[in-house]
């Protein structure tokens, strides 16, 4: 297997070397899959940022260093760094704000080889939330015995494309383009007030159009440290997130059809043995679930 890891960073040295150490970690754990890193670097004044990447080891496949000589903005810079998954089975996605679990390598080869089975997936998170943005309380997935839970809540802090999911994607936006009011009005309400700067947004409409579910782990691969930047002023500290500390040799994932934990994009519980049974307790022909 085939990986390219994918560092977004602008102009904030201090988190992207606060990144990399936390990959120089990851490092030394073993790894059966290849994995090539990429620093892109949107257009930048801090030259330490570009020294930082530049000076940086990896022993784990080849590394490379773009660096973009105008101005992109963040959305820009996803929507074309998302498309160097060409060449790779999958890509990995981290931005520089981000810290990454050591033991990450296992989580992402069998998350690859699951969904590369299973079309209804449409992205991989190596975070795992704890917090519903939507109603602005904790979020903890119900327990059924596997290692992940599905939501179509996208994931920004650590994410992970198959090629054809990207390429899936990447071949829908046309339709976005043309049909983005009626795909906006299917959002959350707080989704619908982010700024038209986000990716995360455009790509929540394609996995509620599309039907598509994002893979999570229940223990996390990455935390956020928020640290200020295009859609955070700092100090958004109730998205940080417990990392895995031990290593895992083998996940216990469900597929989309068999998992008990699957939530829709208010995380709300939406899988159909759950559903089911709520059907069957009330007597009633259909259900929708606002325990929130």
């Amino acid at each position: 297997m085939n990986v390219a890891l994918l560092i977004i960073a602008f102009n904030r040295p201090e988190p992207l070397r606060r990144l990399l150490d936390s990959l120089s970690a990851a490092q030394a754990q073993k790894t059966r899959i290849d994995i090539s890193l990429i620093i892109s670097i949107d257009h930048s004044d801090i030259p330490e940022v570009t020294e930082i990447a530049e000076n940086y080891k990896w022993s784990l496949g080849e590394k490379r260093v773009i660096k973009h000589p105008q101005p992109l903005g963040l959305k820009k810079h996803i929507l074309g760094a998302g498309d160097l998954v060409d060449g790779f089975d999958a890509l990995v996605m981290l931005e520089d704000d981000l810290g990454v679990s050591p033991y990450v390598w296992r989580y992402i080869e069998q998350s690859v080889t699951l969904s590369q089975k299973h079309d209804d997936i449409g992205q991989v998170s190596l975070y795992s939330n704890v917090y519903n943005e939507t109603a602005g309380l904790p979020f903890l997935p119900c327990l059924d015995g596997h290692d992940n839970y599905y939501s179509r809540v996208p994931s920004s802090w650590g994410q992970l494309w198959t090629k054809q999911q990207w390429l899936e994607f990447k071949k829908w936006l046309p339709y976005y383009e043309l049909h983005s009011d009626a795909l906006d009005r299917r959002l959350p309400p707080n989704v619908r007030k982010w700024p038209d700067t986000s990716w995360k947004r455009i790509f929540q409409c394609f996995l509620i159009d599309r039907g598509k579910l994002v893979l999570y782990p229940r223990e996390s691969l990455t935390t956020n440290y928020a640290d200020a930047g295009t859609h955070h002023v700092g100090g958004a500290y109730h998205f940080q997130t417990p990392l895995l500390t031990y290593p895992v040799d083998n996940y216990f994932l469900s597929s989309p059809d068999s998992s008990r934990a699957v939530y829709d994009e208010y995380s709300e519980r939406e899988d159909d043995d759950f559903k089911a049974e709520l059907l069957s307790e009330f007597g009633v022909s259909d259900v929708v679930i606002d325990l929130y």
